[in-house]
C-alpha cells in the first residue's frame, strides 16, 4: 500500500482551518459549562516525528479527556483543562483544590459535550458524520497525559496533530485540544475539503 503524501503547507493551512473550525464550536460549549469568557489562539500544527515523543504541553496538573473519532474520520481527539479550569467547570472556582470520585461524570459528561460541538462542526464543514467515543478520564500531569495519548496514536499512524489553546482571561493556564488524525484520517480531511 503506497504511503500518503506528506500534506502540502496549503494543506496544512487548510487542516489547520478546520481545527479552527471545530475550536470555536467547542469554546462555545466550554464559556458555557464555565460561565466565563474562552479566549482562542490560532491553531498550530505539526507532524509527529515517531522517534521523539514530544508532547506540546507544559507539566502542569491536569484533566485529561481522550475520545476516538468515529465517521468519516479515523482519529483521536484529547482535551486537557487545567486544574483550576476543570474546578470552575464543577462549580468549585473559589474553594476545593482537589477532585472526589462524584466529579469524574460531570467531567466527562462536559468533555463529551465539548468534543462533540468541535466534531460536529468539523463534521458540516466536511460533510461527514463525525461522533466521539465515551471520554476516558486522567487526572495527572498534562505532558504525561499528551504523551501517552500521543504514544497510543504512534502505535498505529504516524499522526499529525491540529493543537488549539484556550484561555480564561480570569483563571491561569491553558487549556488544549488536540485533534490527532492518523494518516487515513488526514487523507479523508482533504478529500473532503477537495485539495486531494
Amino acid at each position: 500500500m503506497k504511503r500518503p503524501e506528506k500534506p502540502s503547507p496549503l494543506e496544512l493551512d487548510a487542516l489547520a482551518e478546520t481545527g479552527n473550525i471545530g475550536m470555536g464550536h467547542a469554546a462555545v460549549a466550554l464559556s458555557s459549562m464555565m460561565k466565563m469568557e474562552v479566549v482562542l489562539e490560532v491553531p498550530n500544527l505539526r507532524i509527529l516525528d515517531p522517534r521523539l515523543i514530544a508532547p506540546p504541553v507544559v507539566p502542569e496538573q491536569a484533566v485529561g479527556l481522550s475520545m476516538e473519532i468515529f465517521g468519516g474520520v479515523c482519529g483521536s481527539l484529547l482535551i486537557l483543562l487545567p486544574h483550576r479550569y476543570a474546578l470552575q467547570i464543577l462549580g468549585k472556582g473559589g474553594g476545593a483544590a482537589s477532585f472526589v470520585d462524584a466529579d469524574v461524570v460531570p467531567l466527562v459528561e462536559g468533555g463529551r459535550e465539548v468534543a462533540a460541538a468541535y466534531l460536529h462542526a468539523v463534521g458540516m464543514l466536511l460533510n461527514l458524520p463525525l461522533s466521539p467515543s465515551e471520554p476516558v478520564f486522567e487526572c495527572a500531569a498534562a505532558d504525561a497525559i499528551a504523551e501517552a495519548a500521543l504514544a497510543r496514536a504512534l502505535a498505529i499512524d504516524p499522526p499529525l496533530i491540529i493543537q488549539t489553546v484556550f484561555t480564561v482571561p480570569d483563571l491561569p493556564g491553558e487549556g488544549r485540544i488536540l485533534l490527532i488524525p492518523g494518516a487515513a484520517g488526514v487523507e479523508a480531511i482533504l478529500g473532503a475539503l477537495g485539495t486531494r
